[in-house]
C-alpha cells in the first residue's frame, strides 16, 4: 500500500538539508545493506559537520516488499521512509516520487547497488553550497576492484552502444580511441573538477529547484537512458558537473550482462533517446 504525501512528509525530517531516494526491485540484499550501512555513516557525517539533517525515501517496486522492509528494519541510524508500488511504473518514475516529496534544497538521486565513504555527502553538499551556478553533481564511480568506471559520457551514437554491448574485445580494441572519447577517459584520467554532458544515474547530487524545473525525470523512460535525459535537462539550469574528488563504489552497470530483459529495456530506451535527441549513427 502506498503512503499519501501527508503521512510521508510526516515522517521526514522538517529541517532537512539533502533529501535522498532510492528505487529499488528485488535488490540484492547484501548489496543493499550495504548500500543503507554507508549511507548511514555519510547521514551521520553531515549531521555532525554541517549540523543538517537528511531525509531518505526508498521506493521499492518489489512484487513482495518484506525483503527490502526486513533490510530497512536492520537500519536504525537513518530516517528512512518506505514507500511500496508493486505496479513498477519505472526508474525515473520512482525517483519523481521521492523529488516531489522533498522539502530540502538539494536531493540526491541514489542507485541501491551503491556504496559510499562517509565524508562523501558532506564534501558535495559544501561544494554545491559554494558554486550556486551548479545544478548537478556526480563523483567518480570505481567498481568493487577500485578501478574507476566511465561514469560520465559524450555525444551518444548507435557505433558507440554497439561497440560498448556487443562487439568483441579485439574490435573494442580497434576502436579504443572513438569509446575513449565517448566515455570521457581525457577527464577521468585528469581526475579534476569538469563540465560534461551526461552523468551516470546511479549518484547524482542535485538542487531540488532544478530537478522541479526540468519536472524531473522523463517517465518514457522505463530504465536506461533517463540520468542522460535529466543530465541533458539540468544544463537548462546550471553546471553538470564531474566531481572526481569523491569516490563511490558502484557494484552494477552492465545491461548486456543482465540478460534479454534488460537488452529489451535498453534498446526500448535507446530508440526513445534517438528519437528525441536526433539519429547519430556514428
Amino acid at each position: 500500500m502506498l503512503l499519501s504525501p501527508s503521512q510521508v512528509q510526516a515522517q521526514a525530517p522538517a529541517n532537512a538539508l539533502l533529501s535522498i531516494s532510492i528505487v529499488t526491485y528485488q535488490p540484492p540484499l547484501a548489496t543493499f545493506r550495504a548500500l543503507l550501512c554507508s549511507l548511514g555513516l555519510a547521514v551521520a557525517a553531515v549531521r555532525e559537520h554541517l549540523h543538517a539533517a537528511c531525509a531518505v525515501s526508498i521506493v521499492d517496486h518489489s512484487p513482495d516488499p518484506s525483503a527490502v522492509r526486513s533490510a530497512c528494519a536492520l537500519v536504525d541510524a537513518l530516517p528512512l521512509t518506505l514507500l511500496h508500488d508493486p505496479a513498477n511504473p519505472g526508474f525515473g518514475a520512482g525517483h519523481n516520487r521521492g523529488i516531489g516529496l522533498s522539502t530540502a534544497p538539494f536531493h540526491l538521486i541514489l542507485n541501491p547497488d551503491v556504496e559510499l565513504p562517509p565524508q562523501s555527502l558532506v564534501e558535495l553538499l559544501r561544494y554545491m553550497h559554494m558554486h550556486a551556478d551548479v545544478a548537478a553533481l556526480g563523483p567518480a564511480v570505481c567498481d568493487g576492484a577500485g578501478v574507476v568506471q566511465s561514469s560520465c559520457k559524450s555525444e551518444v551514437t548507435l557505433l558507440d552502444l554497439a561497440l560498448r554491448g556487443f562487439a568483441p574485445c579485439g574490435l573494442r580494441q580497434r576502436f579504443a580511441q572513438r569509446l575513449a572519447r565517448y566515455e570521457c577517459r581525457d577527464l577521468l584520467d585528469a581526475g579534476r573538477i569538469a563540465r560534461v554532458l551526461h552523468l551516470s544515474g546511479c549518484f547524482m547530487l542535485c538542487r531540488t529547484a532544478a530537478l522541479r524545473a526540468v519536472g524531473g525525470f522523463d517517465t518514457g523512460y522505463f530504465l536506461y537512458f533517463e540520468d542522460f535525459a535529466l543530465s541533458r535537462a539540468l544544463q537548462t539550469q546550471g553546471q553538470v558537473l564531474y566531481y572526481p574528488a569523491v569516490h563511490i563504489v558502484h557494484h552494477g552497470g552492465g545491461a548486456a550482462r543482465k540478460g534479454w530483459r534488460h537488452l529489451r529495456y535498453f534498446g526500448a530506451s535507446a530508440w526513445r533517446w534517438f528519437m528525441t535527441q536526433g539519429w547519430r549513427l556514428w
